[in-house]
């Protein structure tokens, strides 16, 4: 008996640390979560006069799409490093956009890269070109890294060290 008794303790203390998360959840963004309720056809007062438990909240919240008040308010959280972390694992069907926004965002990217591409062919040899485009970001990856460019200054002082200079 006092086997079943710790066993049930331990279920409950798991289930107050996702209930934790859930009041977190709600309390860093009660709009969002309020009205993905409503867009839902439910209401946040059921959930704290108990008509639903806080696990109904969580699965409620765990199983809303991408694109979501909830979502989109959660994945605006992130820090750099998460981003990054996000961005590392390369799974956009995991993505926290819908598979048709990663579409439209592909199709934008095609139309400025065509759009860059044509401006380039019509531009006189001589005369600078534009920078490709930035593709359109994605939620999970940061902005790009632009790359170092090579001023006089430096050249001279990577010439000096490659010749010796700093010997």
């Amino acid at each position: 008996m006092a086997r079943l008794r710790r066993g049930r303790q331990r279920q409950v203390r798991r289930a107050v640390g996702k209930v934790r998360g859930t009041v977190a959840i709600w309390q860093a963004h009660p709009e969002a979560v309020e009205a993905d309720l409503q867009d839902r056809h439910y209401d946040i007062a059921d959930v704290l006069t108990g008509k639903r438990s806080w696990r109904w909240l969580r699965v409620f919240i765990e199983h809303l799409p991408p694109e979501s008040n909830t979502m989109t308010a959660l994945r605006n959280d992130l820090t750099p490093e998460q981003l990054a972390a996000q961005a590392d694992k390369g799974e956009p069907e995991k993505a926290p956009w819908s598979q048709q926004e990663q579409l439209l965002a592909a199709a934008v990217d095609a139309v400025r890269r065509l759009e860059w591409t044509l401006i380039c062919l019509n531009v006189d040899k001589k005369s600078k070109r534009p920078d490709p485009p930035e593709p359109m970001r994605r939620p999970g990856a940061g902005p790009r890294k632009k790359k170092a460019t090579l001023t006089k200054t430096s050249a001279n002082t990577l010439f000096e060290l490659l010749q010796g200079g700093a010997a």
